[in-house]
């Protein structure tokens, strides 16, 4: 009866599309990964699996400038289990070689209605800002990172102004609610140009009966007589913990021929709270830190030498910034066992190799090698991460 109604009411608006004024356009993606983490401070960490995810989006584009995008995704491990019993009394259900098959959910799903002044977006969407330091889309993830959101886009002068509500977690919605997460934010995009961006921003998270946050930050980044340069700073407010917090991300860069050098420098404060960032992409991306409690100095070195391969070095140093408050993990929410006492936390060797076979196929090698440092005093082997990715594109 399903496909009936879907072969009654697509098909004929498919044929007609150009009549009724209506375009289809549609997407893909497809990601296969092997990974093998082995963080020597932590035998849950050591594990090889490889990992799925597949997305078809699908853009139906209206007459006056009215769009209506959806994106399911599947995702899944290899050989997972999904539960610990099924109804033929097995003591697992499996998602491969077993009847039982990997779900499918909606990734995106949004109304866009753009104005001259004016536009807005409604409905399960990305949100991703600036260099995703705070508000990012974690695409690294096999799930990614979208939100439950309304928003509105204010053209003003030569930037825009983003009004962004998104609810996060629901919590009870039987009784009288006092456990919800709510998200609310005004990013304004006040200089827009390909060599020069500059932003500021407020961004409210406030997870009722546990924590409200109000942050403030500012984002100046551009490109000059082949120099990069990129700077961000928030400082953060802790209702709860009555206390001002800040991160902030210091770099700059050098553009030689085929090569992009550069350095930086990065300070969190210990209680930041870290929201949605783009987590390894600032921490090494063998994912042993959290943004919180850290001073990072990093160098590192883009090569493209031809237009389908890209060479990415980068050298991390982490130390404590407050000795004896300890550091984080990836969630930045629980404490990494060591010695507090210890301002070395490590250094971290990453290597990225790209290689596009062609303008859909990607094949990506990564390995990445954590050296502990003082904090890991009692974890004398070193953590390294591999990972072999196959990565399609439509």
């Amino acid at each position: 009866m399903r496909l009936f109604l879907v072969i009654f009411f697509f098909i004929p608006m498919v044929i007609f599309a150009d009549t009724l004024g209506i375009r289809v356009k549609h997407k893909g993606e497809f990601r296969l990964r092997n990974q093998n983490r082995e963080h020597s401070f932590s035998n849950a960490d050591r594990r090889n699996l490889i990992q799925l995810r597949a997305r078809a989006q699908v853009e139906i584009k209206l007459p006056e400038n009215l769009n209506f995008t959806m994106v399911p995704q599947g995702t899944k491990t290899y050989g997972e289990v999904i539960a610990t019993s099924n109804d033929e009394n097995n003591t697992s259900r499996l998602s491969s070689g077993d009847k039982f098959h990997t779900g499918i959910d909606l990734f995106e799903a949004y109304v866009e209605s753009k104005g001259n002044i004016f536009s807005y977006k409604l409905g399960r969407q990305k949100l991703g800002y600036g260099d995703y330091v705070i508000l990012g889309t974690r695409n690294w993830t096999n799930g990614g990172l979208s939100f439950d959101a309304a928003k509105g886009t204010l053209r003003l002068g030569s930037g825009e102004l983003d009004i962004v509500y998104s609810k996060i977690s629901e919590g009870t919605d039987n009784t009288n609610t006092t456990d919800d997460t709510d998200l609310a934010f005004l990013y304004y995009k006040i200089i827009k140009k390909k060599a020069l961006k500059l932003d500021a921003y407020f961004i409210r998270n406030n997870e009722r009966e546990r924590f409200k946050t109000d942050s403030f930050g500012v984002r100046y980044k551009g490109f000059e007589n082949k120099f990069h340069y990129r700077l961000e700073s928030i400082i953060q407010l802790n209702e709860q913990l009555d206390e001002r917090e800040h991160t902030f991300d210091l770099e700059l860069g050098y553009q030689l021929n085929k090569f992009k050098p550069y350095l930086g420098f990065s300070q969190t404060s210990a209680n930041y709270d870290h929201l949605y960032t783009n987590r390894h992409k600032f921490n090494g991306i063998i994912d042993v830190l959290g943004r919180r409690n850290l001073e990072t100095l990093f160098l590192g070195v883009n090569y493209d030498p031809m237009d389908s391969l890209g060479i990415r070095f980068k050298y991390l140093n982490f130390s404590q910034k407050d000795l004896g408050q300890g550091v984080y993990d990836l969630g930045a929410r629980n404490p990494v066992s060591g010695d507090a006492n210890q301002k070395s936390i490590g250094q971290e060797l990453d290597l990225t190799v790209r290689y596009e076979k062609s303008d859909y196929e990607n094949i990506i090698l990564g390995f990445y090698h954590f050296i502990h440092g003082d904090y890991f005093s009692t974890s004398p082997s070193n953590s390294t991460f591999f990972y072999l990715e196959y990565l399609l594109r439509l």
